[in-house]
């Protein structure tokens, strides 16, 4: 509970500091606001906290949450749209379940999305569909237990804000849920983080 609220905290504050600190450098660094919904490539790299919404017989066992990382890159086309891919690293969802078979699961889902942004100036809103893979390892980690690895299609659907702190750089909140089929069937998460970009 105590880390939940620092990481919430931590968010927040991640926010409200962009917010505050983008007038600020507004004046210092002389842009126009088309700067800030300009076409070209981007990168991030940013922290998560995830949620289990398992369903089925992953539900009976009772798993915990994550914390994860995300690495995203992509190019922005119009000011209103973008193109983006997502690497998203879940670290270990434990389950708590005394009759449970007791594994852990480890997640990456990698989407290629859809991004719609409302472009205004350096606050931008957008939301996001995409689709994509989930691969699921259960026991002992990805390199120990090959053997245990599943793949699925997962779409992913989320929404978020881009702080722009300079041409270059901005932050970005973001929270999605993604949904799996197939052999990653049922292993459904709501993922809440946030990190910084490289605008190129």
């Amino acid at each position: 509970m105590e880390l939940r609220r620092a990481f919430f905290g931590l968010l927040s504050a991640l926010v409200v500091g962009g917010v505050l600190l983008a007038p600020g450098i507004a004046t210092a660094d002389g842009h126009e606001d088309d700067d800030f919904t300009r076409p070209g490539a981007f990168a991030g790299l940013g922290f998560k906290w995830q949620v289990e919404g398992f369903q089925d017989e992953y539900r009976a066992q009772d798993f915990g949450n994550s914390w994860g990382f995300d690495a995203r890159g992509g190019y922005r086309f119009f000011d209103w749209f973008a193109v983006e891919g997502i690497f998203e690293y879940a670290d270990d969802f434990g389950a708590n379940a005394p009759r449970g078979r007791g594994d852990d699961l480890s997640m990456i889902s990698t989407t290629g999305n859809a991004k719609f942004i409302v472009p205004i100036e350096r606050f931008q809103p957008y939301l996001s569909l995409g689709m994509g893979f989930l691969y699921v390892n259960s026991g002992e980690g990805f390199v120990d237990a090959v053997e245990d690895e599943n793949w699925g299609f997962a779409g992913r659907i989320g929404g978020g804000v881009d702080i722009y702190l300079t041409r270059h750089i901005s932050l970005y909140v973001d929270n999605a849920f993604t949904m799996a089929t197939e052999d990653a069937e049922n292993l459904y998460f709501y993922s809440l983080g946030g990190g910084a970009r490289y605008n190129f």
